[in-house]
């Protein structure tokens, strides 16, 4: 029994331990959650439910981090508005309702959206991102591996990465909950392409809706969606043959994506005027200065010098490609 159930007994173990270090390090305590990065994404919640103005208000300004230099940004007719994009905001609402509920019956009236009782509620977000996305990469690669090497997997791809650090110490980031929309994404592109449906395609959309709204350069993940599973041009040509047949389904899948940008719309015409406003001024790609070492190996973002374990990906993908013929393209 526990032999045919060792990646769930994996994942409750990591589960058990990233719980285990979030009460233990109370990082509630220090006001340390809402800050930085995570005060832009979160900034939503305390407009819409306790009517702080896109504005500075007294906890951000007593608060250090709380409010990064960029938080908001000027639009041409001289509104300030929240930079970032409200996809982090509704992931962050049913624990943000939670801590409100927390703050509500202790003291009889709503809080301003950074007190304890909402910090700590958030604190478990990440955890709860982790623990759904692993449950659906169980899920899936149970399909097509064996029972220990799903537990290997899961374990390595846990402690041996960064997720452990951004599930537990930042776990409002939106690295986590990234990760477990693309699980999620993987999980029904899979099936659909199994067994198209109406369900399936309003889901897809959604997600991938989501996905965008949190990081919009997150819009390559369409990418996955075209090609999966094309390893040849034959492929090609049958899949583009496959979405003419499905178009209905493929307008489900713009139409769910779409409606979930309706409220972000709704938000950037109400302070700027405009239904699309490109919020990041002044930040763009770099196509004639890559950086494509300092990103693999610099000591302020590099995947491989913080992640080594990324290597045996890297070098898996050449195994692959000697070792199962049908990944190649041609």
């Amino acid at each position: 029994m526990i032999r045919k159930n060792l990646s769930l007994l994996s994942i409750f173990l990591i589960t058990i331990v990233c719980i285990w270090n979030v009460l233990n390090t109370h990082r509630w305590d220090d006001e340390g959650i809402i800050v930085d990065d995570v005060a832009r994404y979160y900034g939503y919640l305390p407009k819409a439910f306790n009517h702080k103005a896109d504005t500075l208000t007294a906890e951000e300004i007593r608060i250090p981090g709380l409010c990064p230099g960029n938080k908001y940004v000027t639009a041409p007719n001289g509104n300030k508005l929240l930079k970032t994009t409200m996809g982090l905001a509704f992931m962050y609402a049913p624990f943000y309702g939670f801590g409100h509920l927390n703050y509500y019956c202790a003291h009889g009236n709503p809080g301003t959206g950074i007190e304890t009782e909402y910090r700590r509620s958030m604190t478990f977000f990440g955890i709860c991102c982790l623990f759904i996305a692993l449950i659906v990469l169980r899920k899936l690669l149970r399909k097509y591996f064996s029972e220990g090497i799903v537990a290997t997997t899961i374990l390595t791809l846990v402690f041996g990465t960064n997720a452990f650090y951004y599930a537990t110490y930042e776990g409002c980031m939106p690295h986590i909950p990234d990760f477990m929309l693309f699980i999620l994404f993987l999980f029904y592109i899979d099936k659909w392409y199994q067994k198209p449906s109406t369900g399936i395609s309003a889901l897809i959309g959604f997600i991938s809706g989501l996905i965008v709204l949190i990081r919009p350069t997150n819009i390559l993940v369409i990418i996955l969606f075209l090609f999966y599973n094309v390893v040849r041009i034959k492929d090609l040509e049958e899949r583009i043959k496959f979405f003419m047949e499905k178009w209905r389904l493929i307008l489900i899948i713009l139409t769910s994506a779409f409606v979930i940008w309706i409220p972000q719309m709704i938000y950037w015409h109400s302070i700027t005027g405009r239904y699309i406003f490109y919020s990041y001024v002044g930040e763009h790609f770099f196509f004639s200065d890559p950086r494509i070492w300092q990103g693999l190996f610099s000591f302020r973002k590099g995947w491989l010098l913080y992640t080594p374990i990324g290597i045996f990906m890297l070098t898996g993908f050449g195994y692959m490609y000697v070792n199962t013929p049908e990944i190649r393209i041609g």
